[in-house]
C-alpha cells in the first residue's frame, strides 16, 4: 500500500514535528516536573489517545467540518483555550498548597492524569486541521477508505512516543534536583501555570 520512500519521509516529518516545542511538549514537561515521572508517562499515554481520536476524525472526514464551519472551529478553540487557562490556574493554586504543606506534593489520580492529557490534545482544533492536511500528503494516489489514515496515525503515535518519553526522563531528572526544595517546587508550579494560561490566552486571541 505504501512505498518505502513515502514511509521514510513520513517518519522524518513526524520526528521533526515532535521536536518542535508545542502545547503537548509543555504539558508533558509541566506534569513531570510537578508530579513526577509516572505522571508524565500517563500524560503521554493520554495525549497519544487524543492523537488517535484526531486520526479517526481525519479518517472519517469529520475534521473537514472544522475547516468549513468557522462557528464550530471557534467554539472548540474557545473551549480548548479555557481548559488550558483553567489548568494553569490550578497549577498556580497547587503552589499555594505546597507553601502550606511543603513536604506534601499534591497528586492526581492516574485516571485524572490520563483524561487531562487526552483533553489537552483533543480540545486543540489545530491538531485536527493538521491531521486532515498532513496525513493525505503521504497516502498513495487512488487509495480510498479510512484504513490508510488509521495506519499513518498509528505510525505517528509510535514515532512520537520515544521523543515524549525522553522529555519525561529529562524533566524527571531535573525534578530530582529540586524535590527537596519546596520553594523550587512552588516556582515550577507557578511558571508552568503561567505558561498554560499564556498559551490558552494566545489561542483564544488568535483569529
Amino acid at each position: 500500500m505504501f512505498e518505502p520512500q513515502q514511509l521514510f519521509f513520513f517518519i522524518l516529518a513526524t520526528l521533526l514535528l515532535n521536536i518542535t516545542p508545542g502545547q503537548d511538549t509543555m504539558y508533558i514537561i509541566g506534569r513531570t516536573l510537578t508530579q513526577g515521572k509516572k505522571a508524565g508517562i500517563i500524560s503521554v499515554l493520554g495525549i497519544s489517545a487524543g492523537v488517535l481520536c484526531h486520526t479517526i476524525f481525519a479518517a472519517l472526514g469529520l475534521a473537514l467540518l472544522l475547516r468549513t464551519q468557522p462557528v464550530l472551529y471557534g467554539f472548540i478553540k474557545t473551549v480548548g483555550a479555557l481548559y488550558l487557562i483553567y489548568f494553569g490556574v490550578r497549577m498556580i493554586a497547587s503552589a499555594r498548597h505546597l507553601k502550606q504543606h511543603p513536604l506534601e506534593l499534591p497528586r492526581s489520580s492516574n485516571r485524572r492524569l490520563f483524561v487531562e492529557g487526552f483533553l489537552t490534545n483533543l480540545l486543540n482544533p489545530k491538531v485536527a486541521l493538521f491531521f486532515i492536511t498532513f496525513l493525505p500528503q503521504f497516502i498513495p494516489a487512488g487509495t480510498e477508505g479510512p484504513l490508510p489514515f488509521l495506519l499513518l496515525g498509528q505510525l505517528f503515535i509510535l514515532c512520537s512516543l520515544p521523543w515524549c518519553l525522553t522529555l519525561v526522563y529529562l524533566a524527571s531528572s531535573a525534578a530530582g534536583f529540586l524535590k527537596n526544595s519546596p520553594h523550587s517546587q512552588q516556582v515550577i508550579h507557578r511558571i508552568s501555570g503561567l505558561a498554560f494560561i499564556g498559551m490558552g490566552t494566545a489561542i483564544a486571541l488568535q483569529g
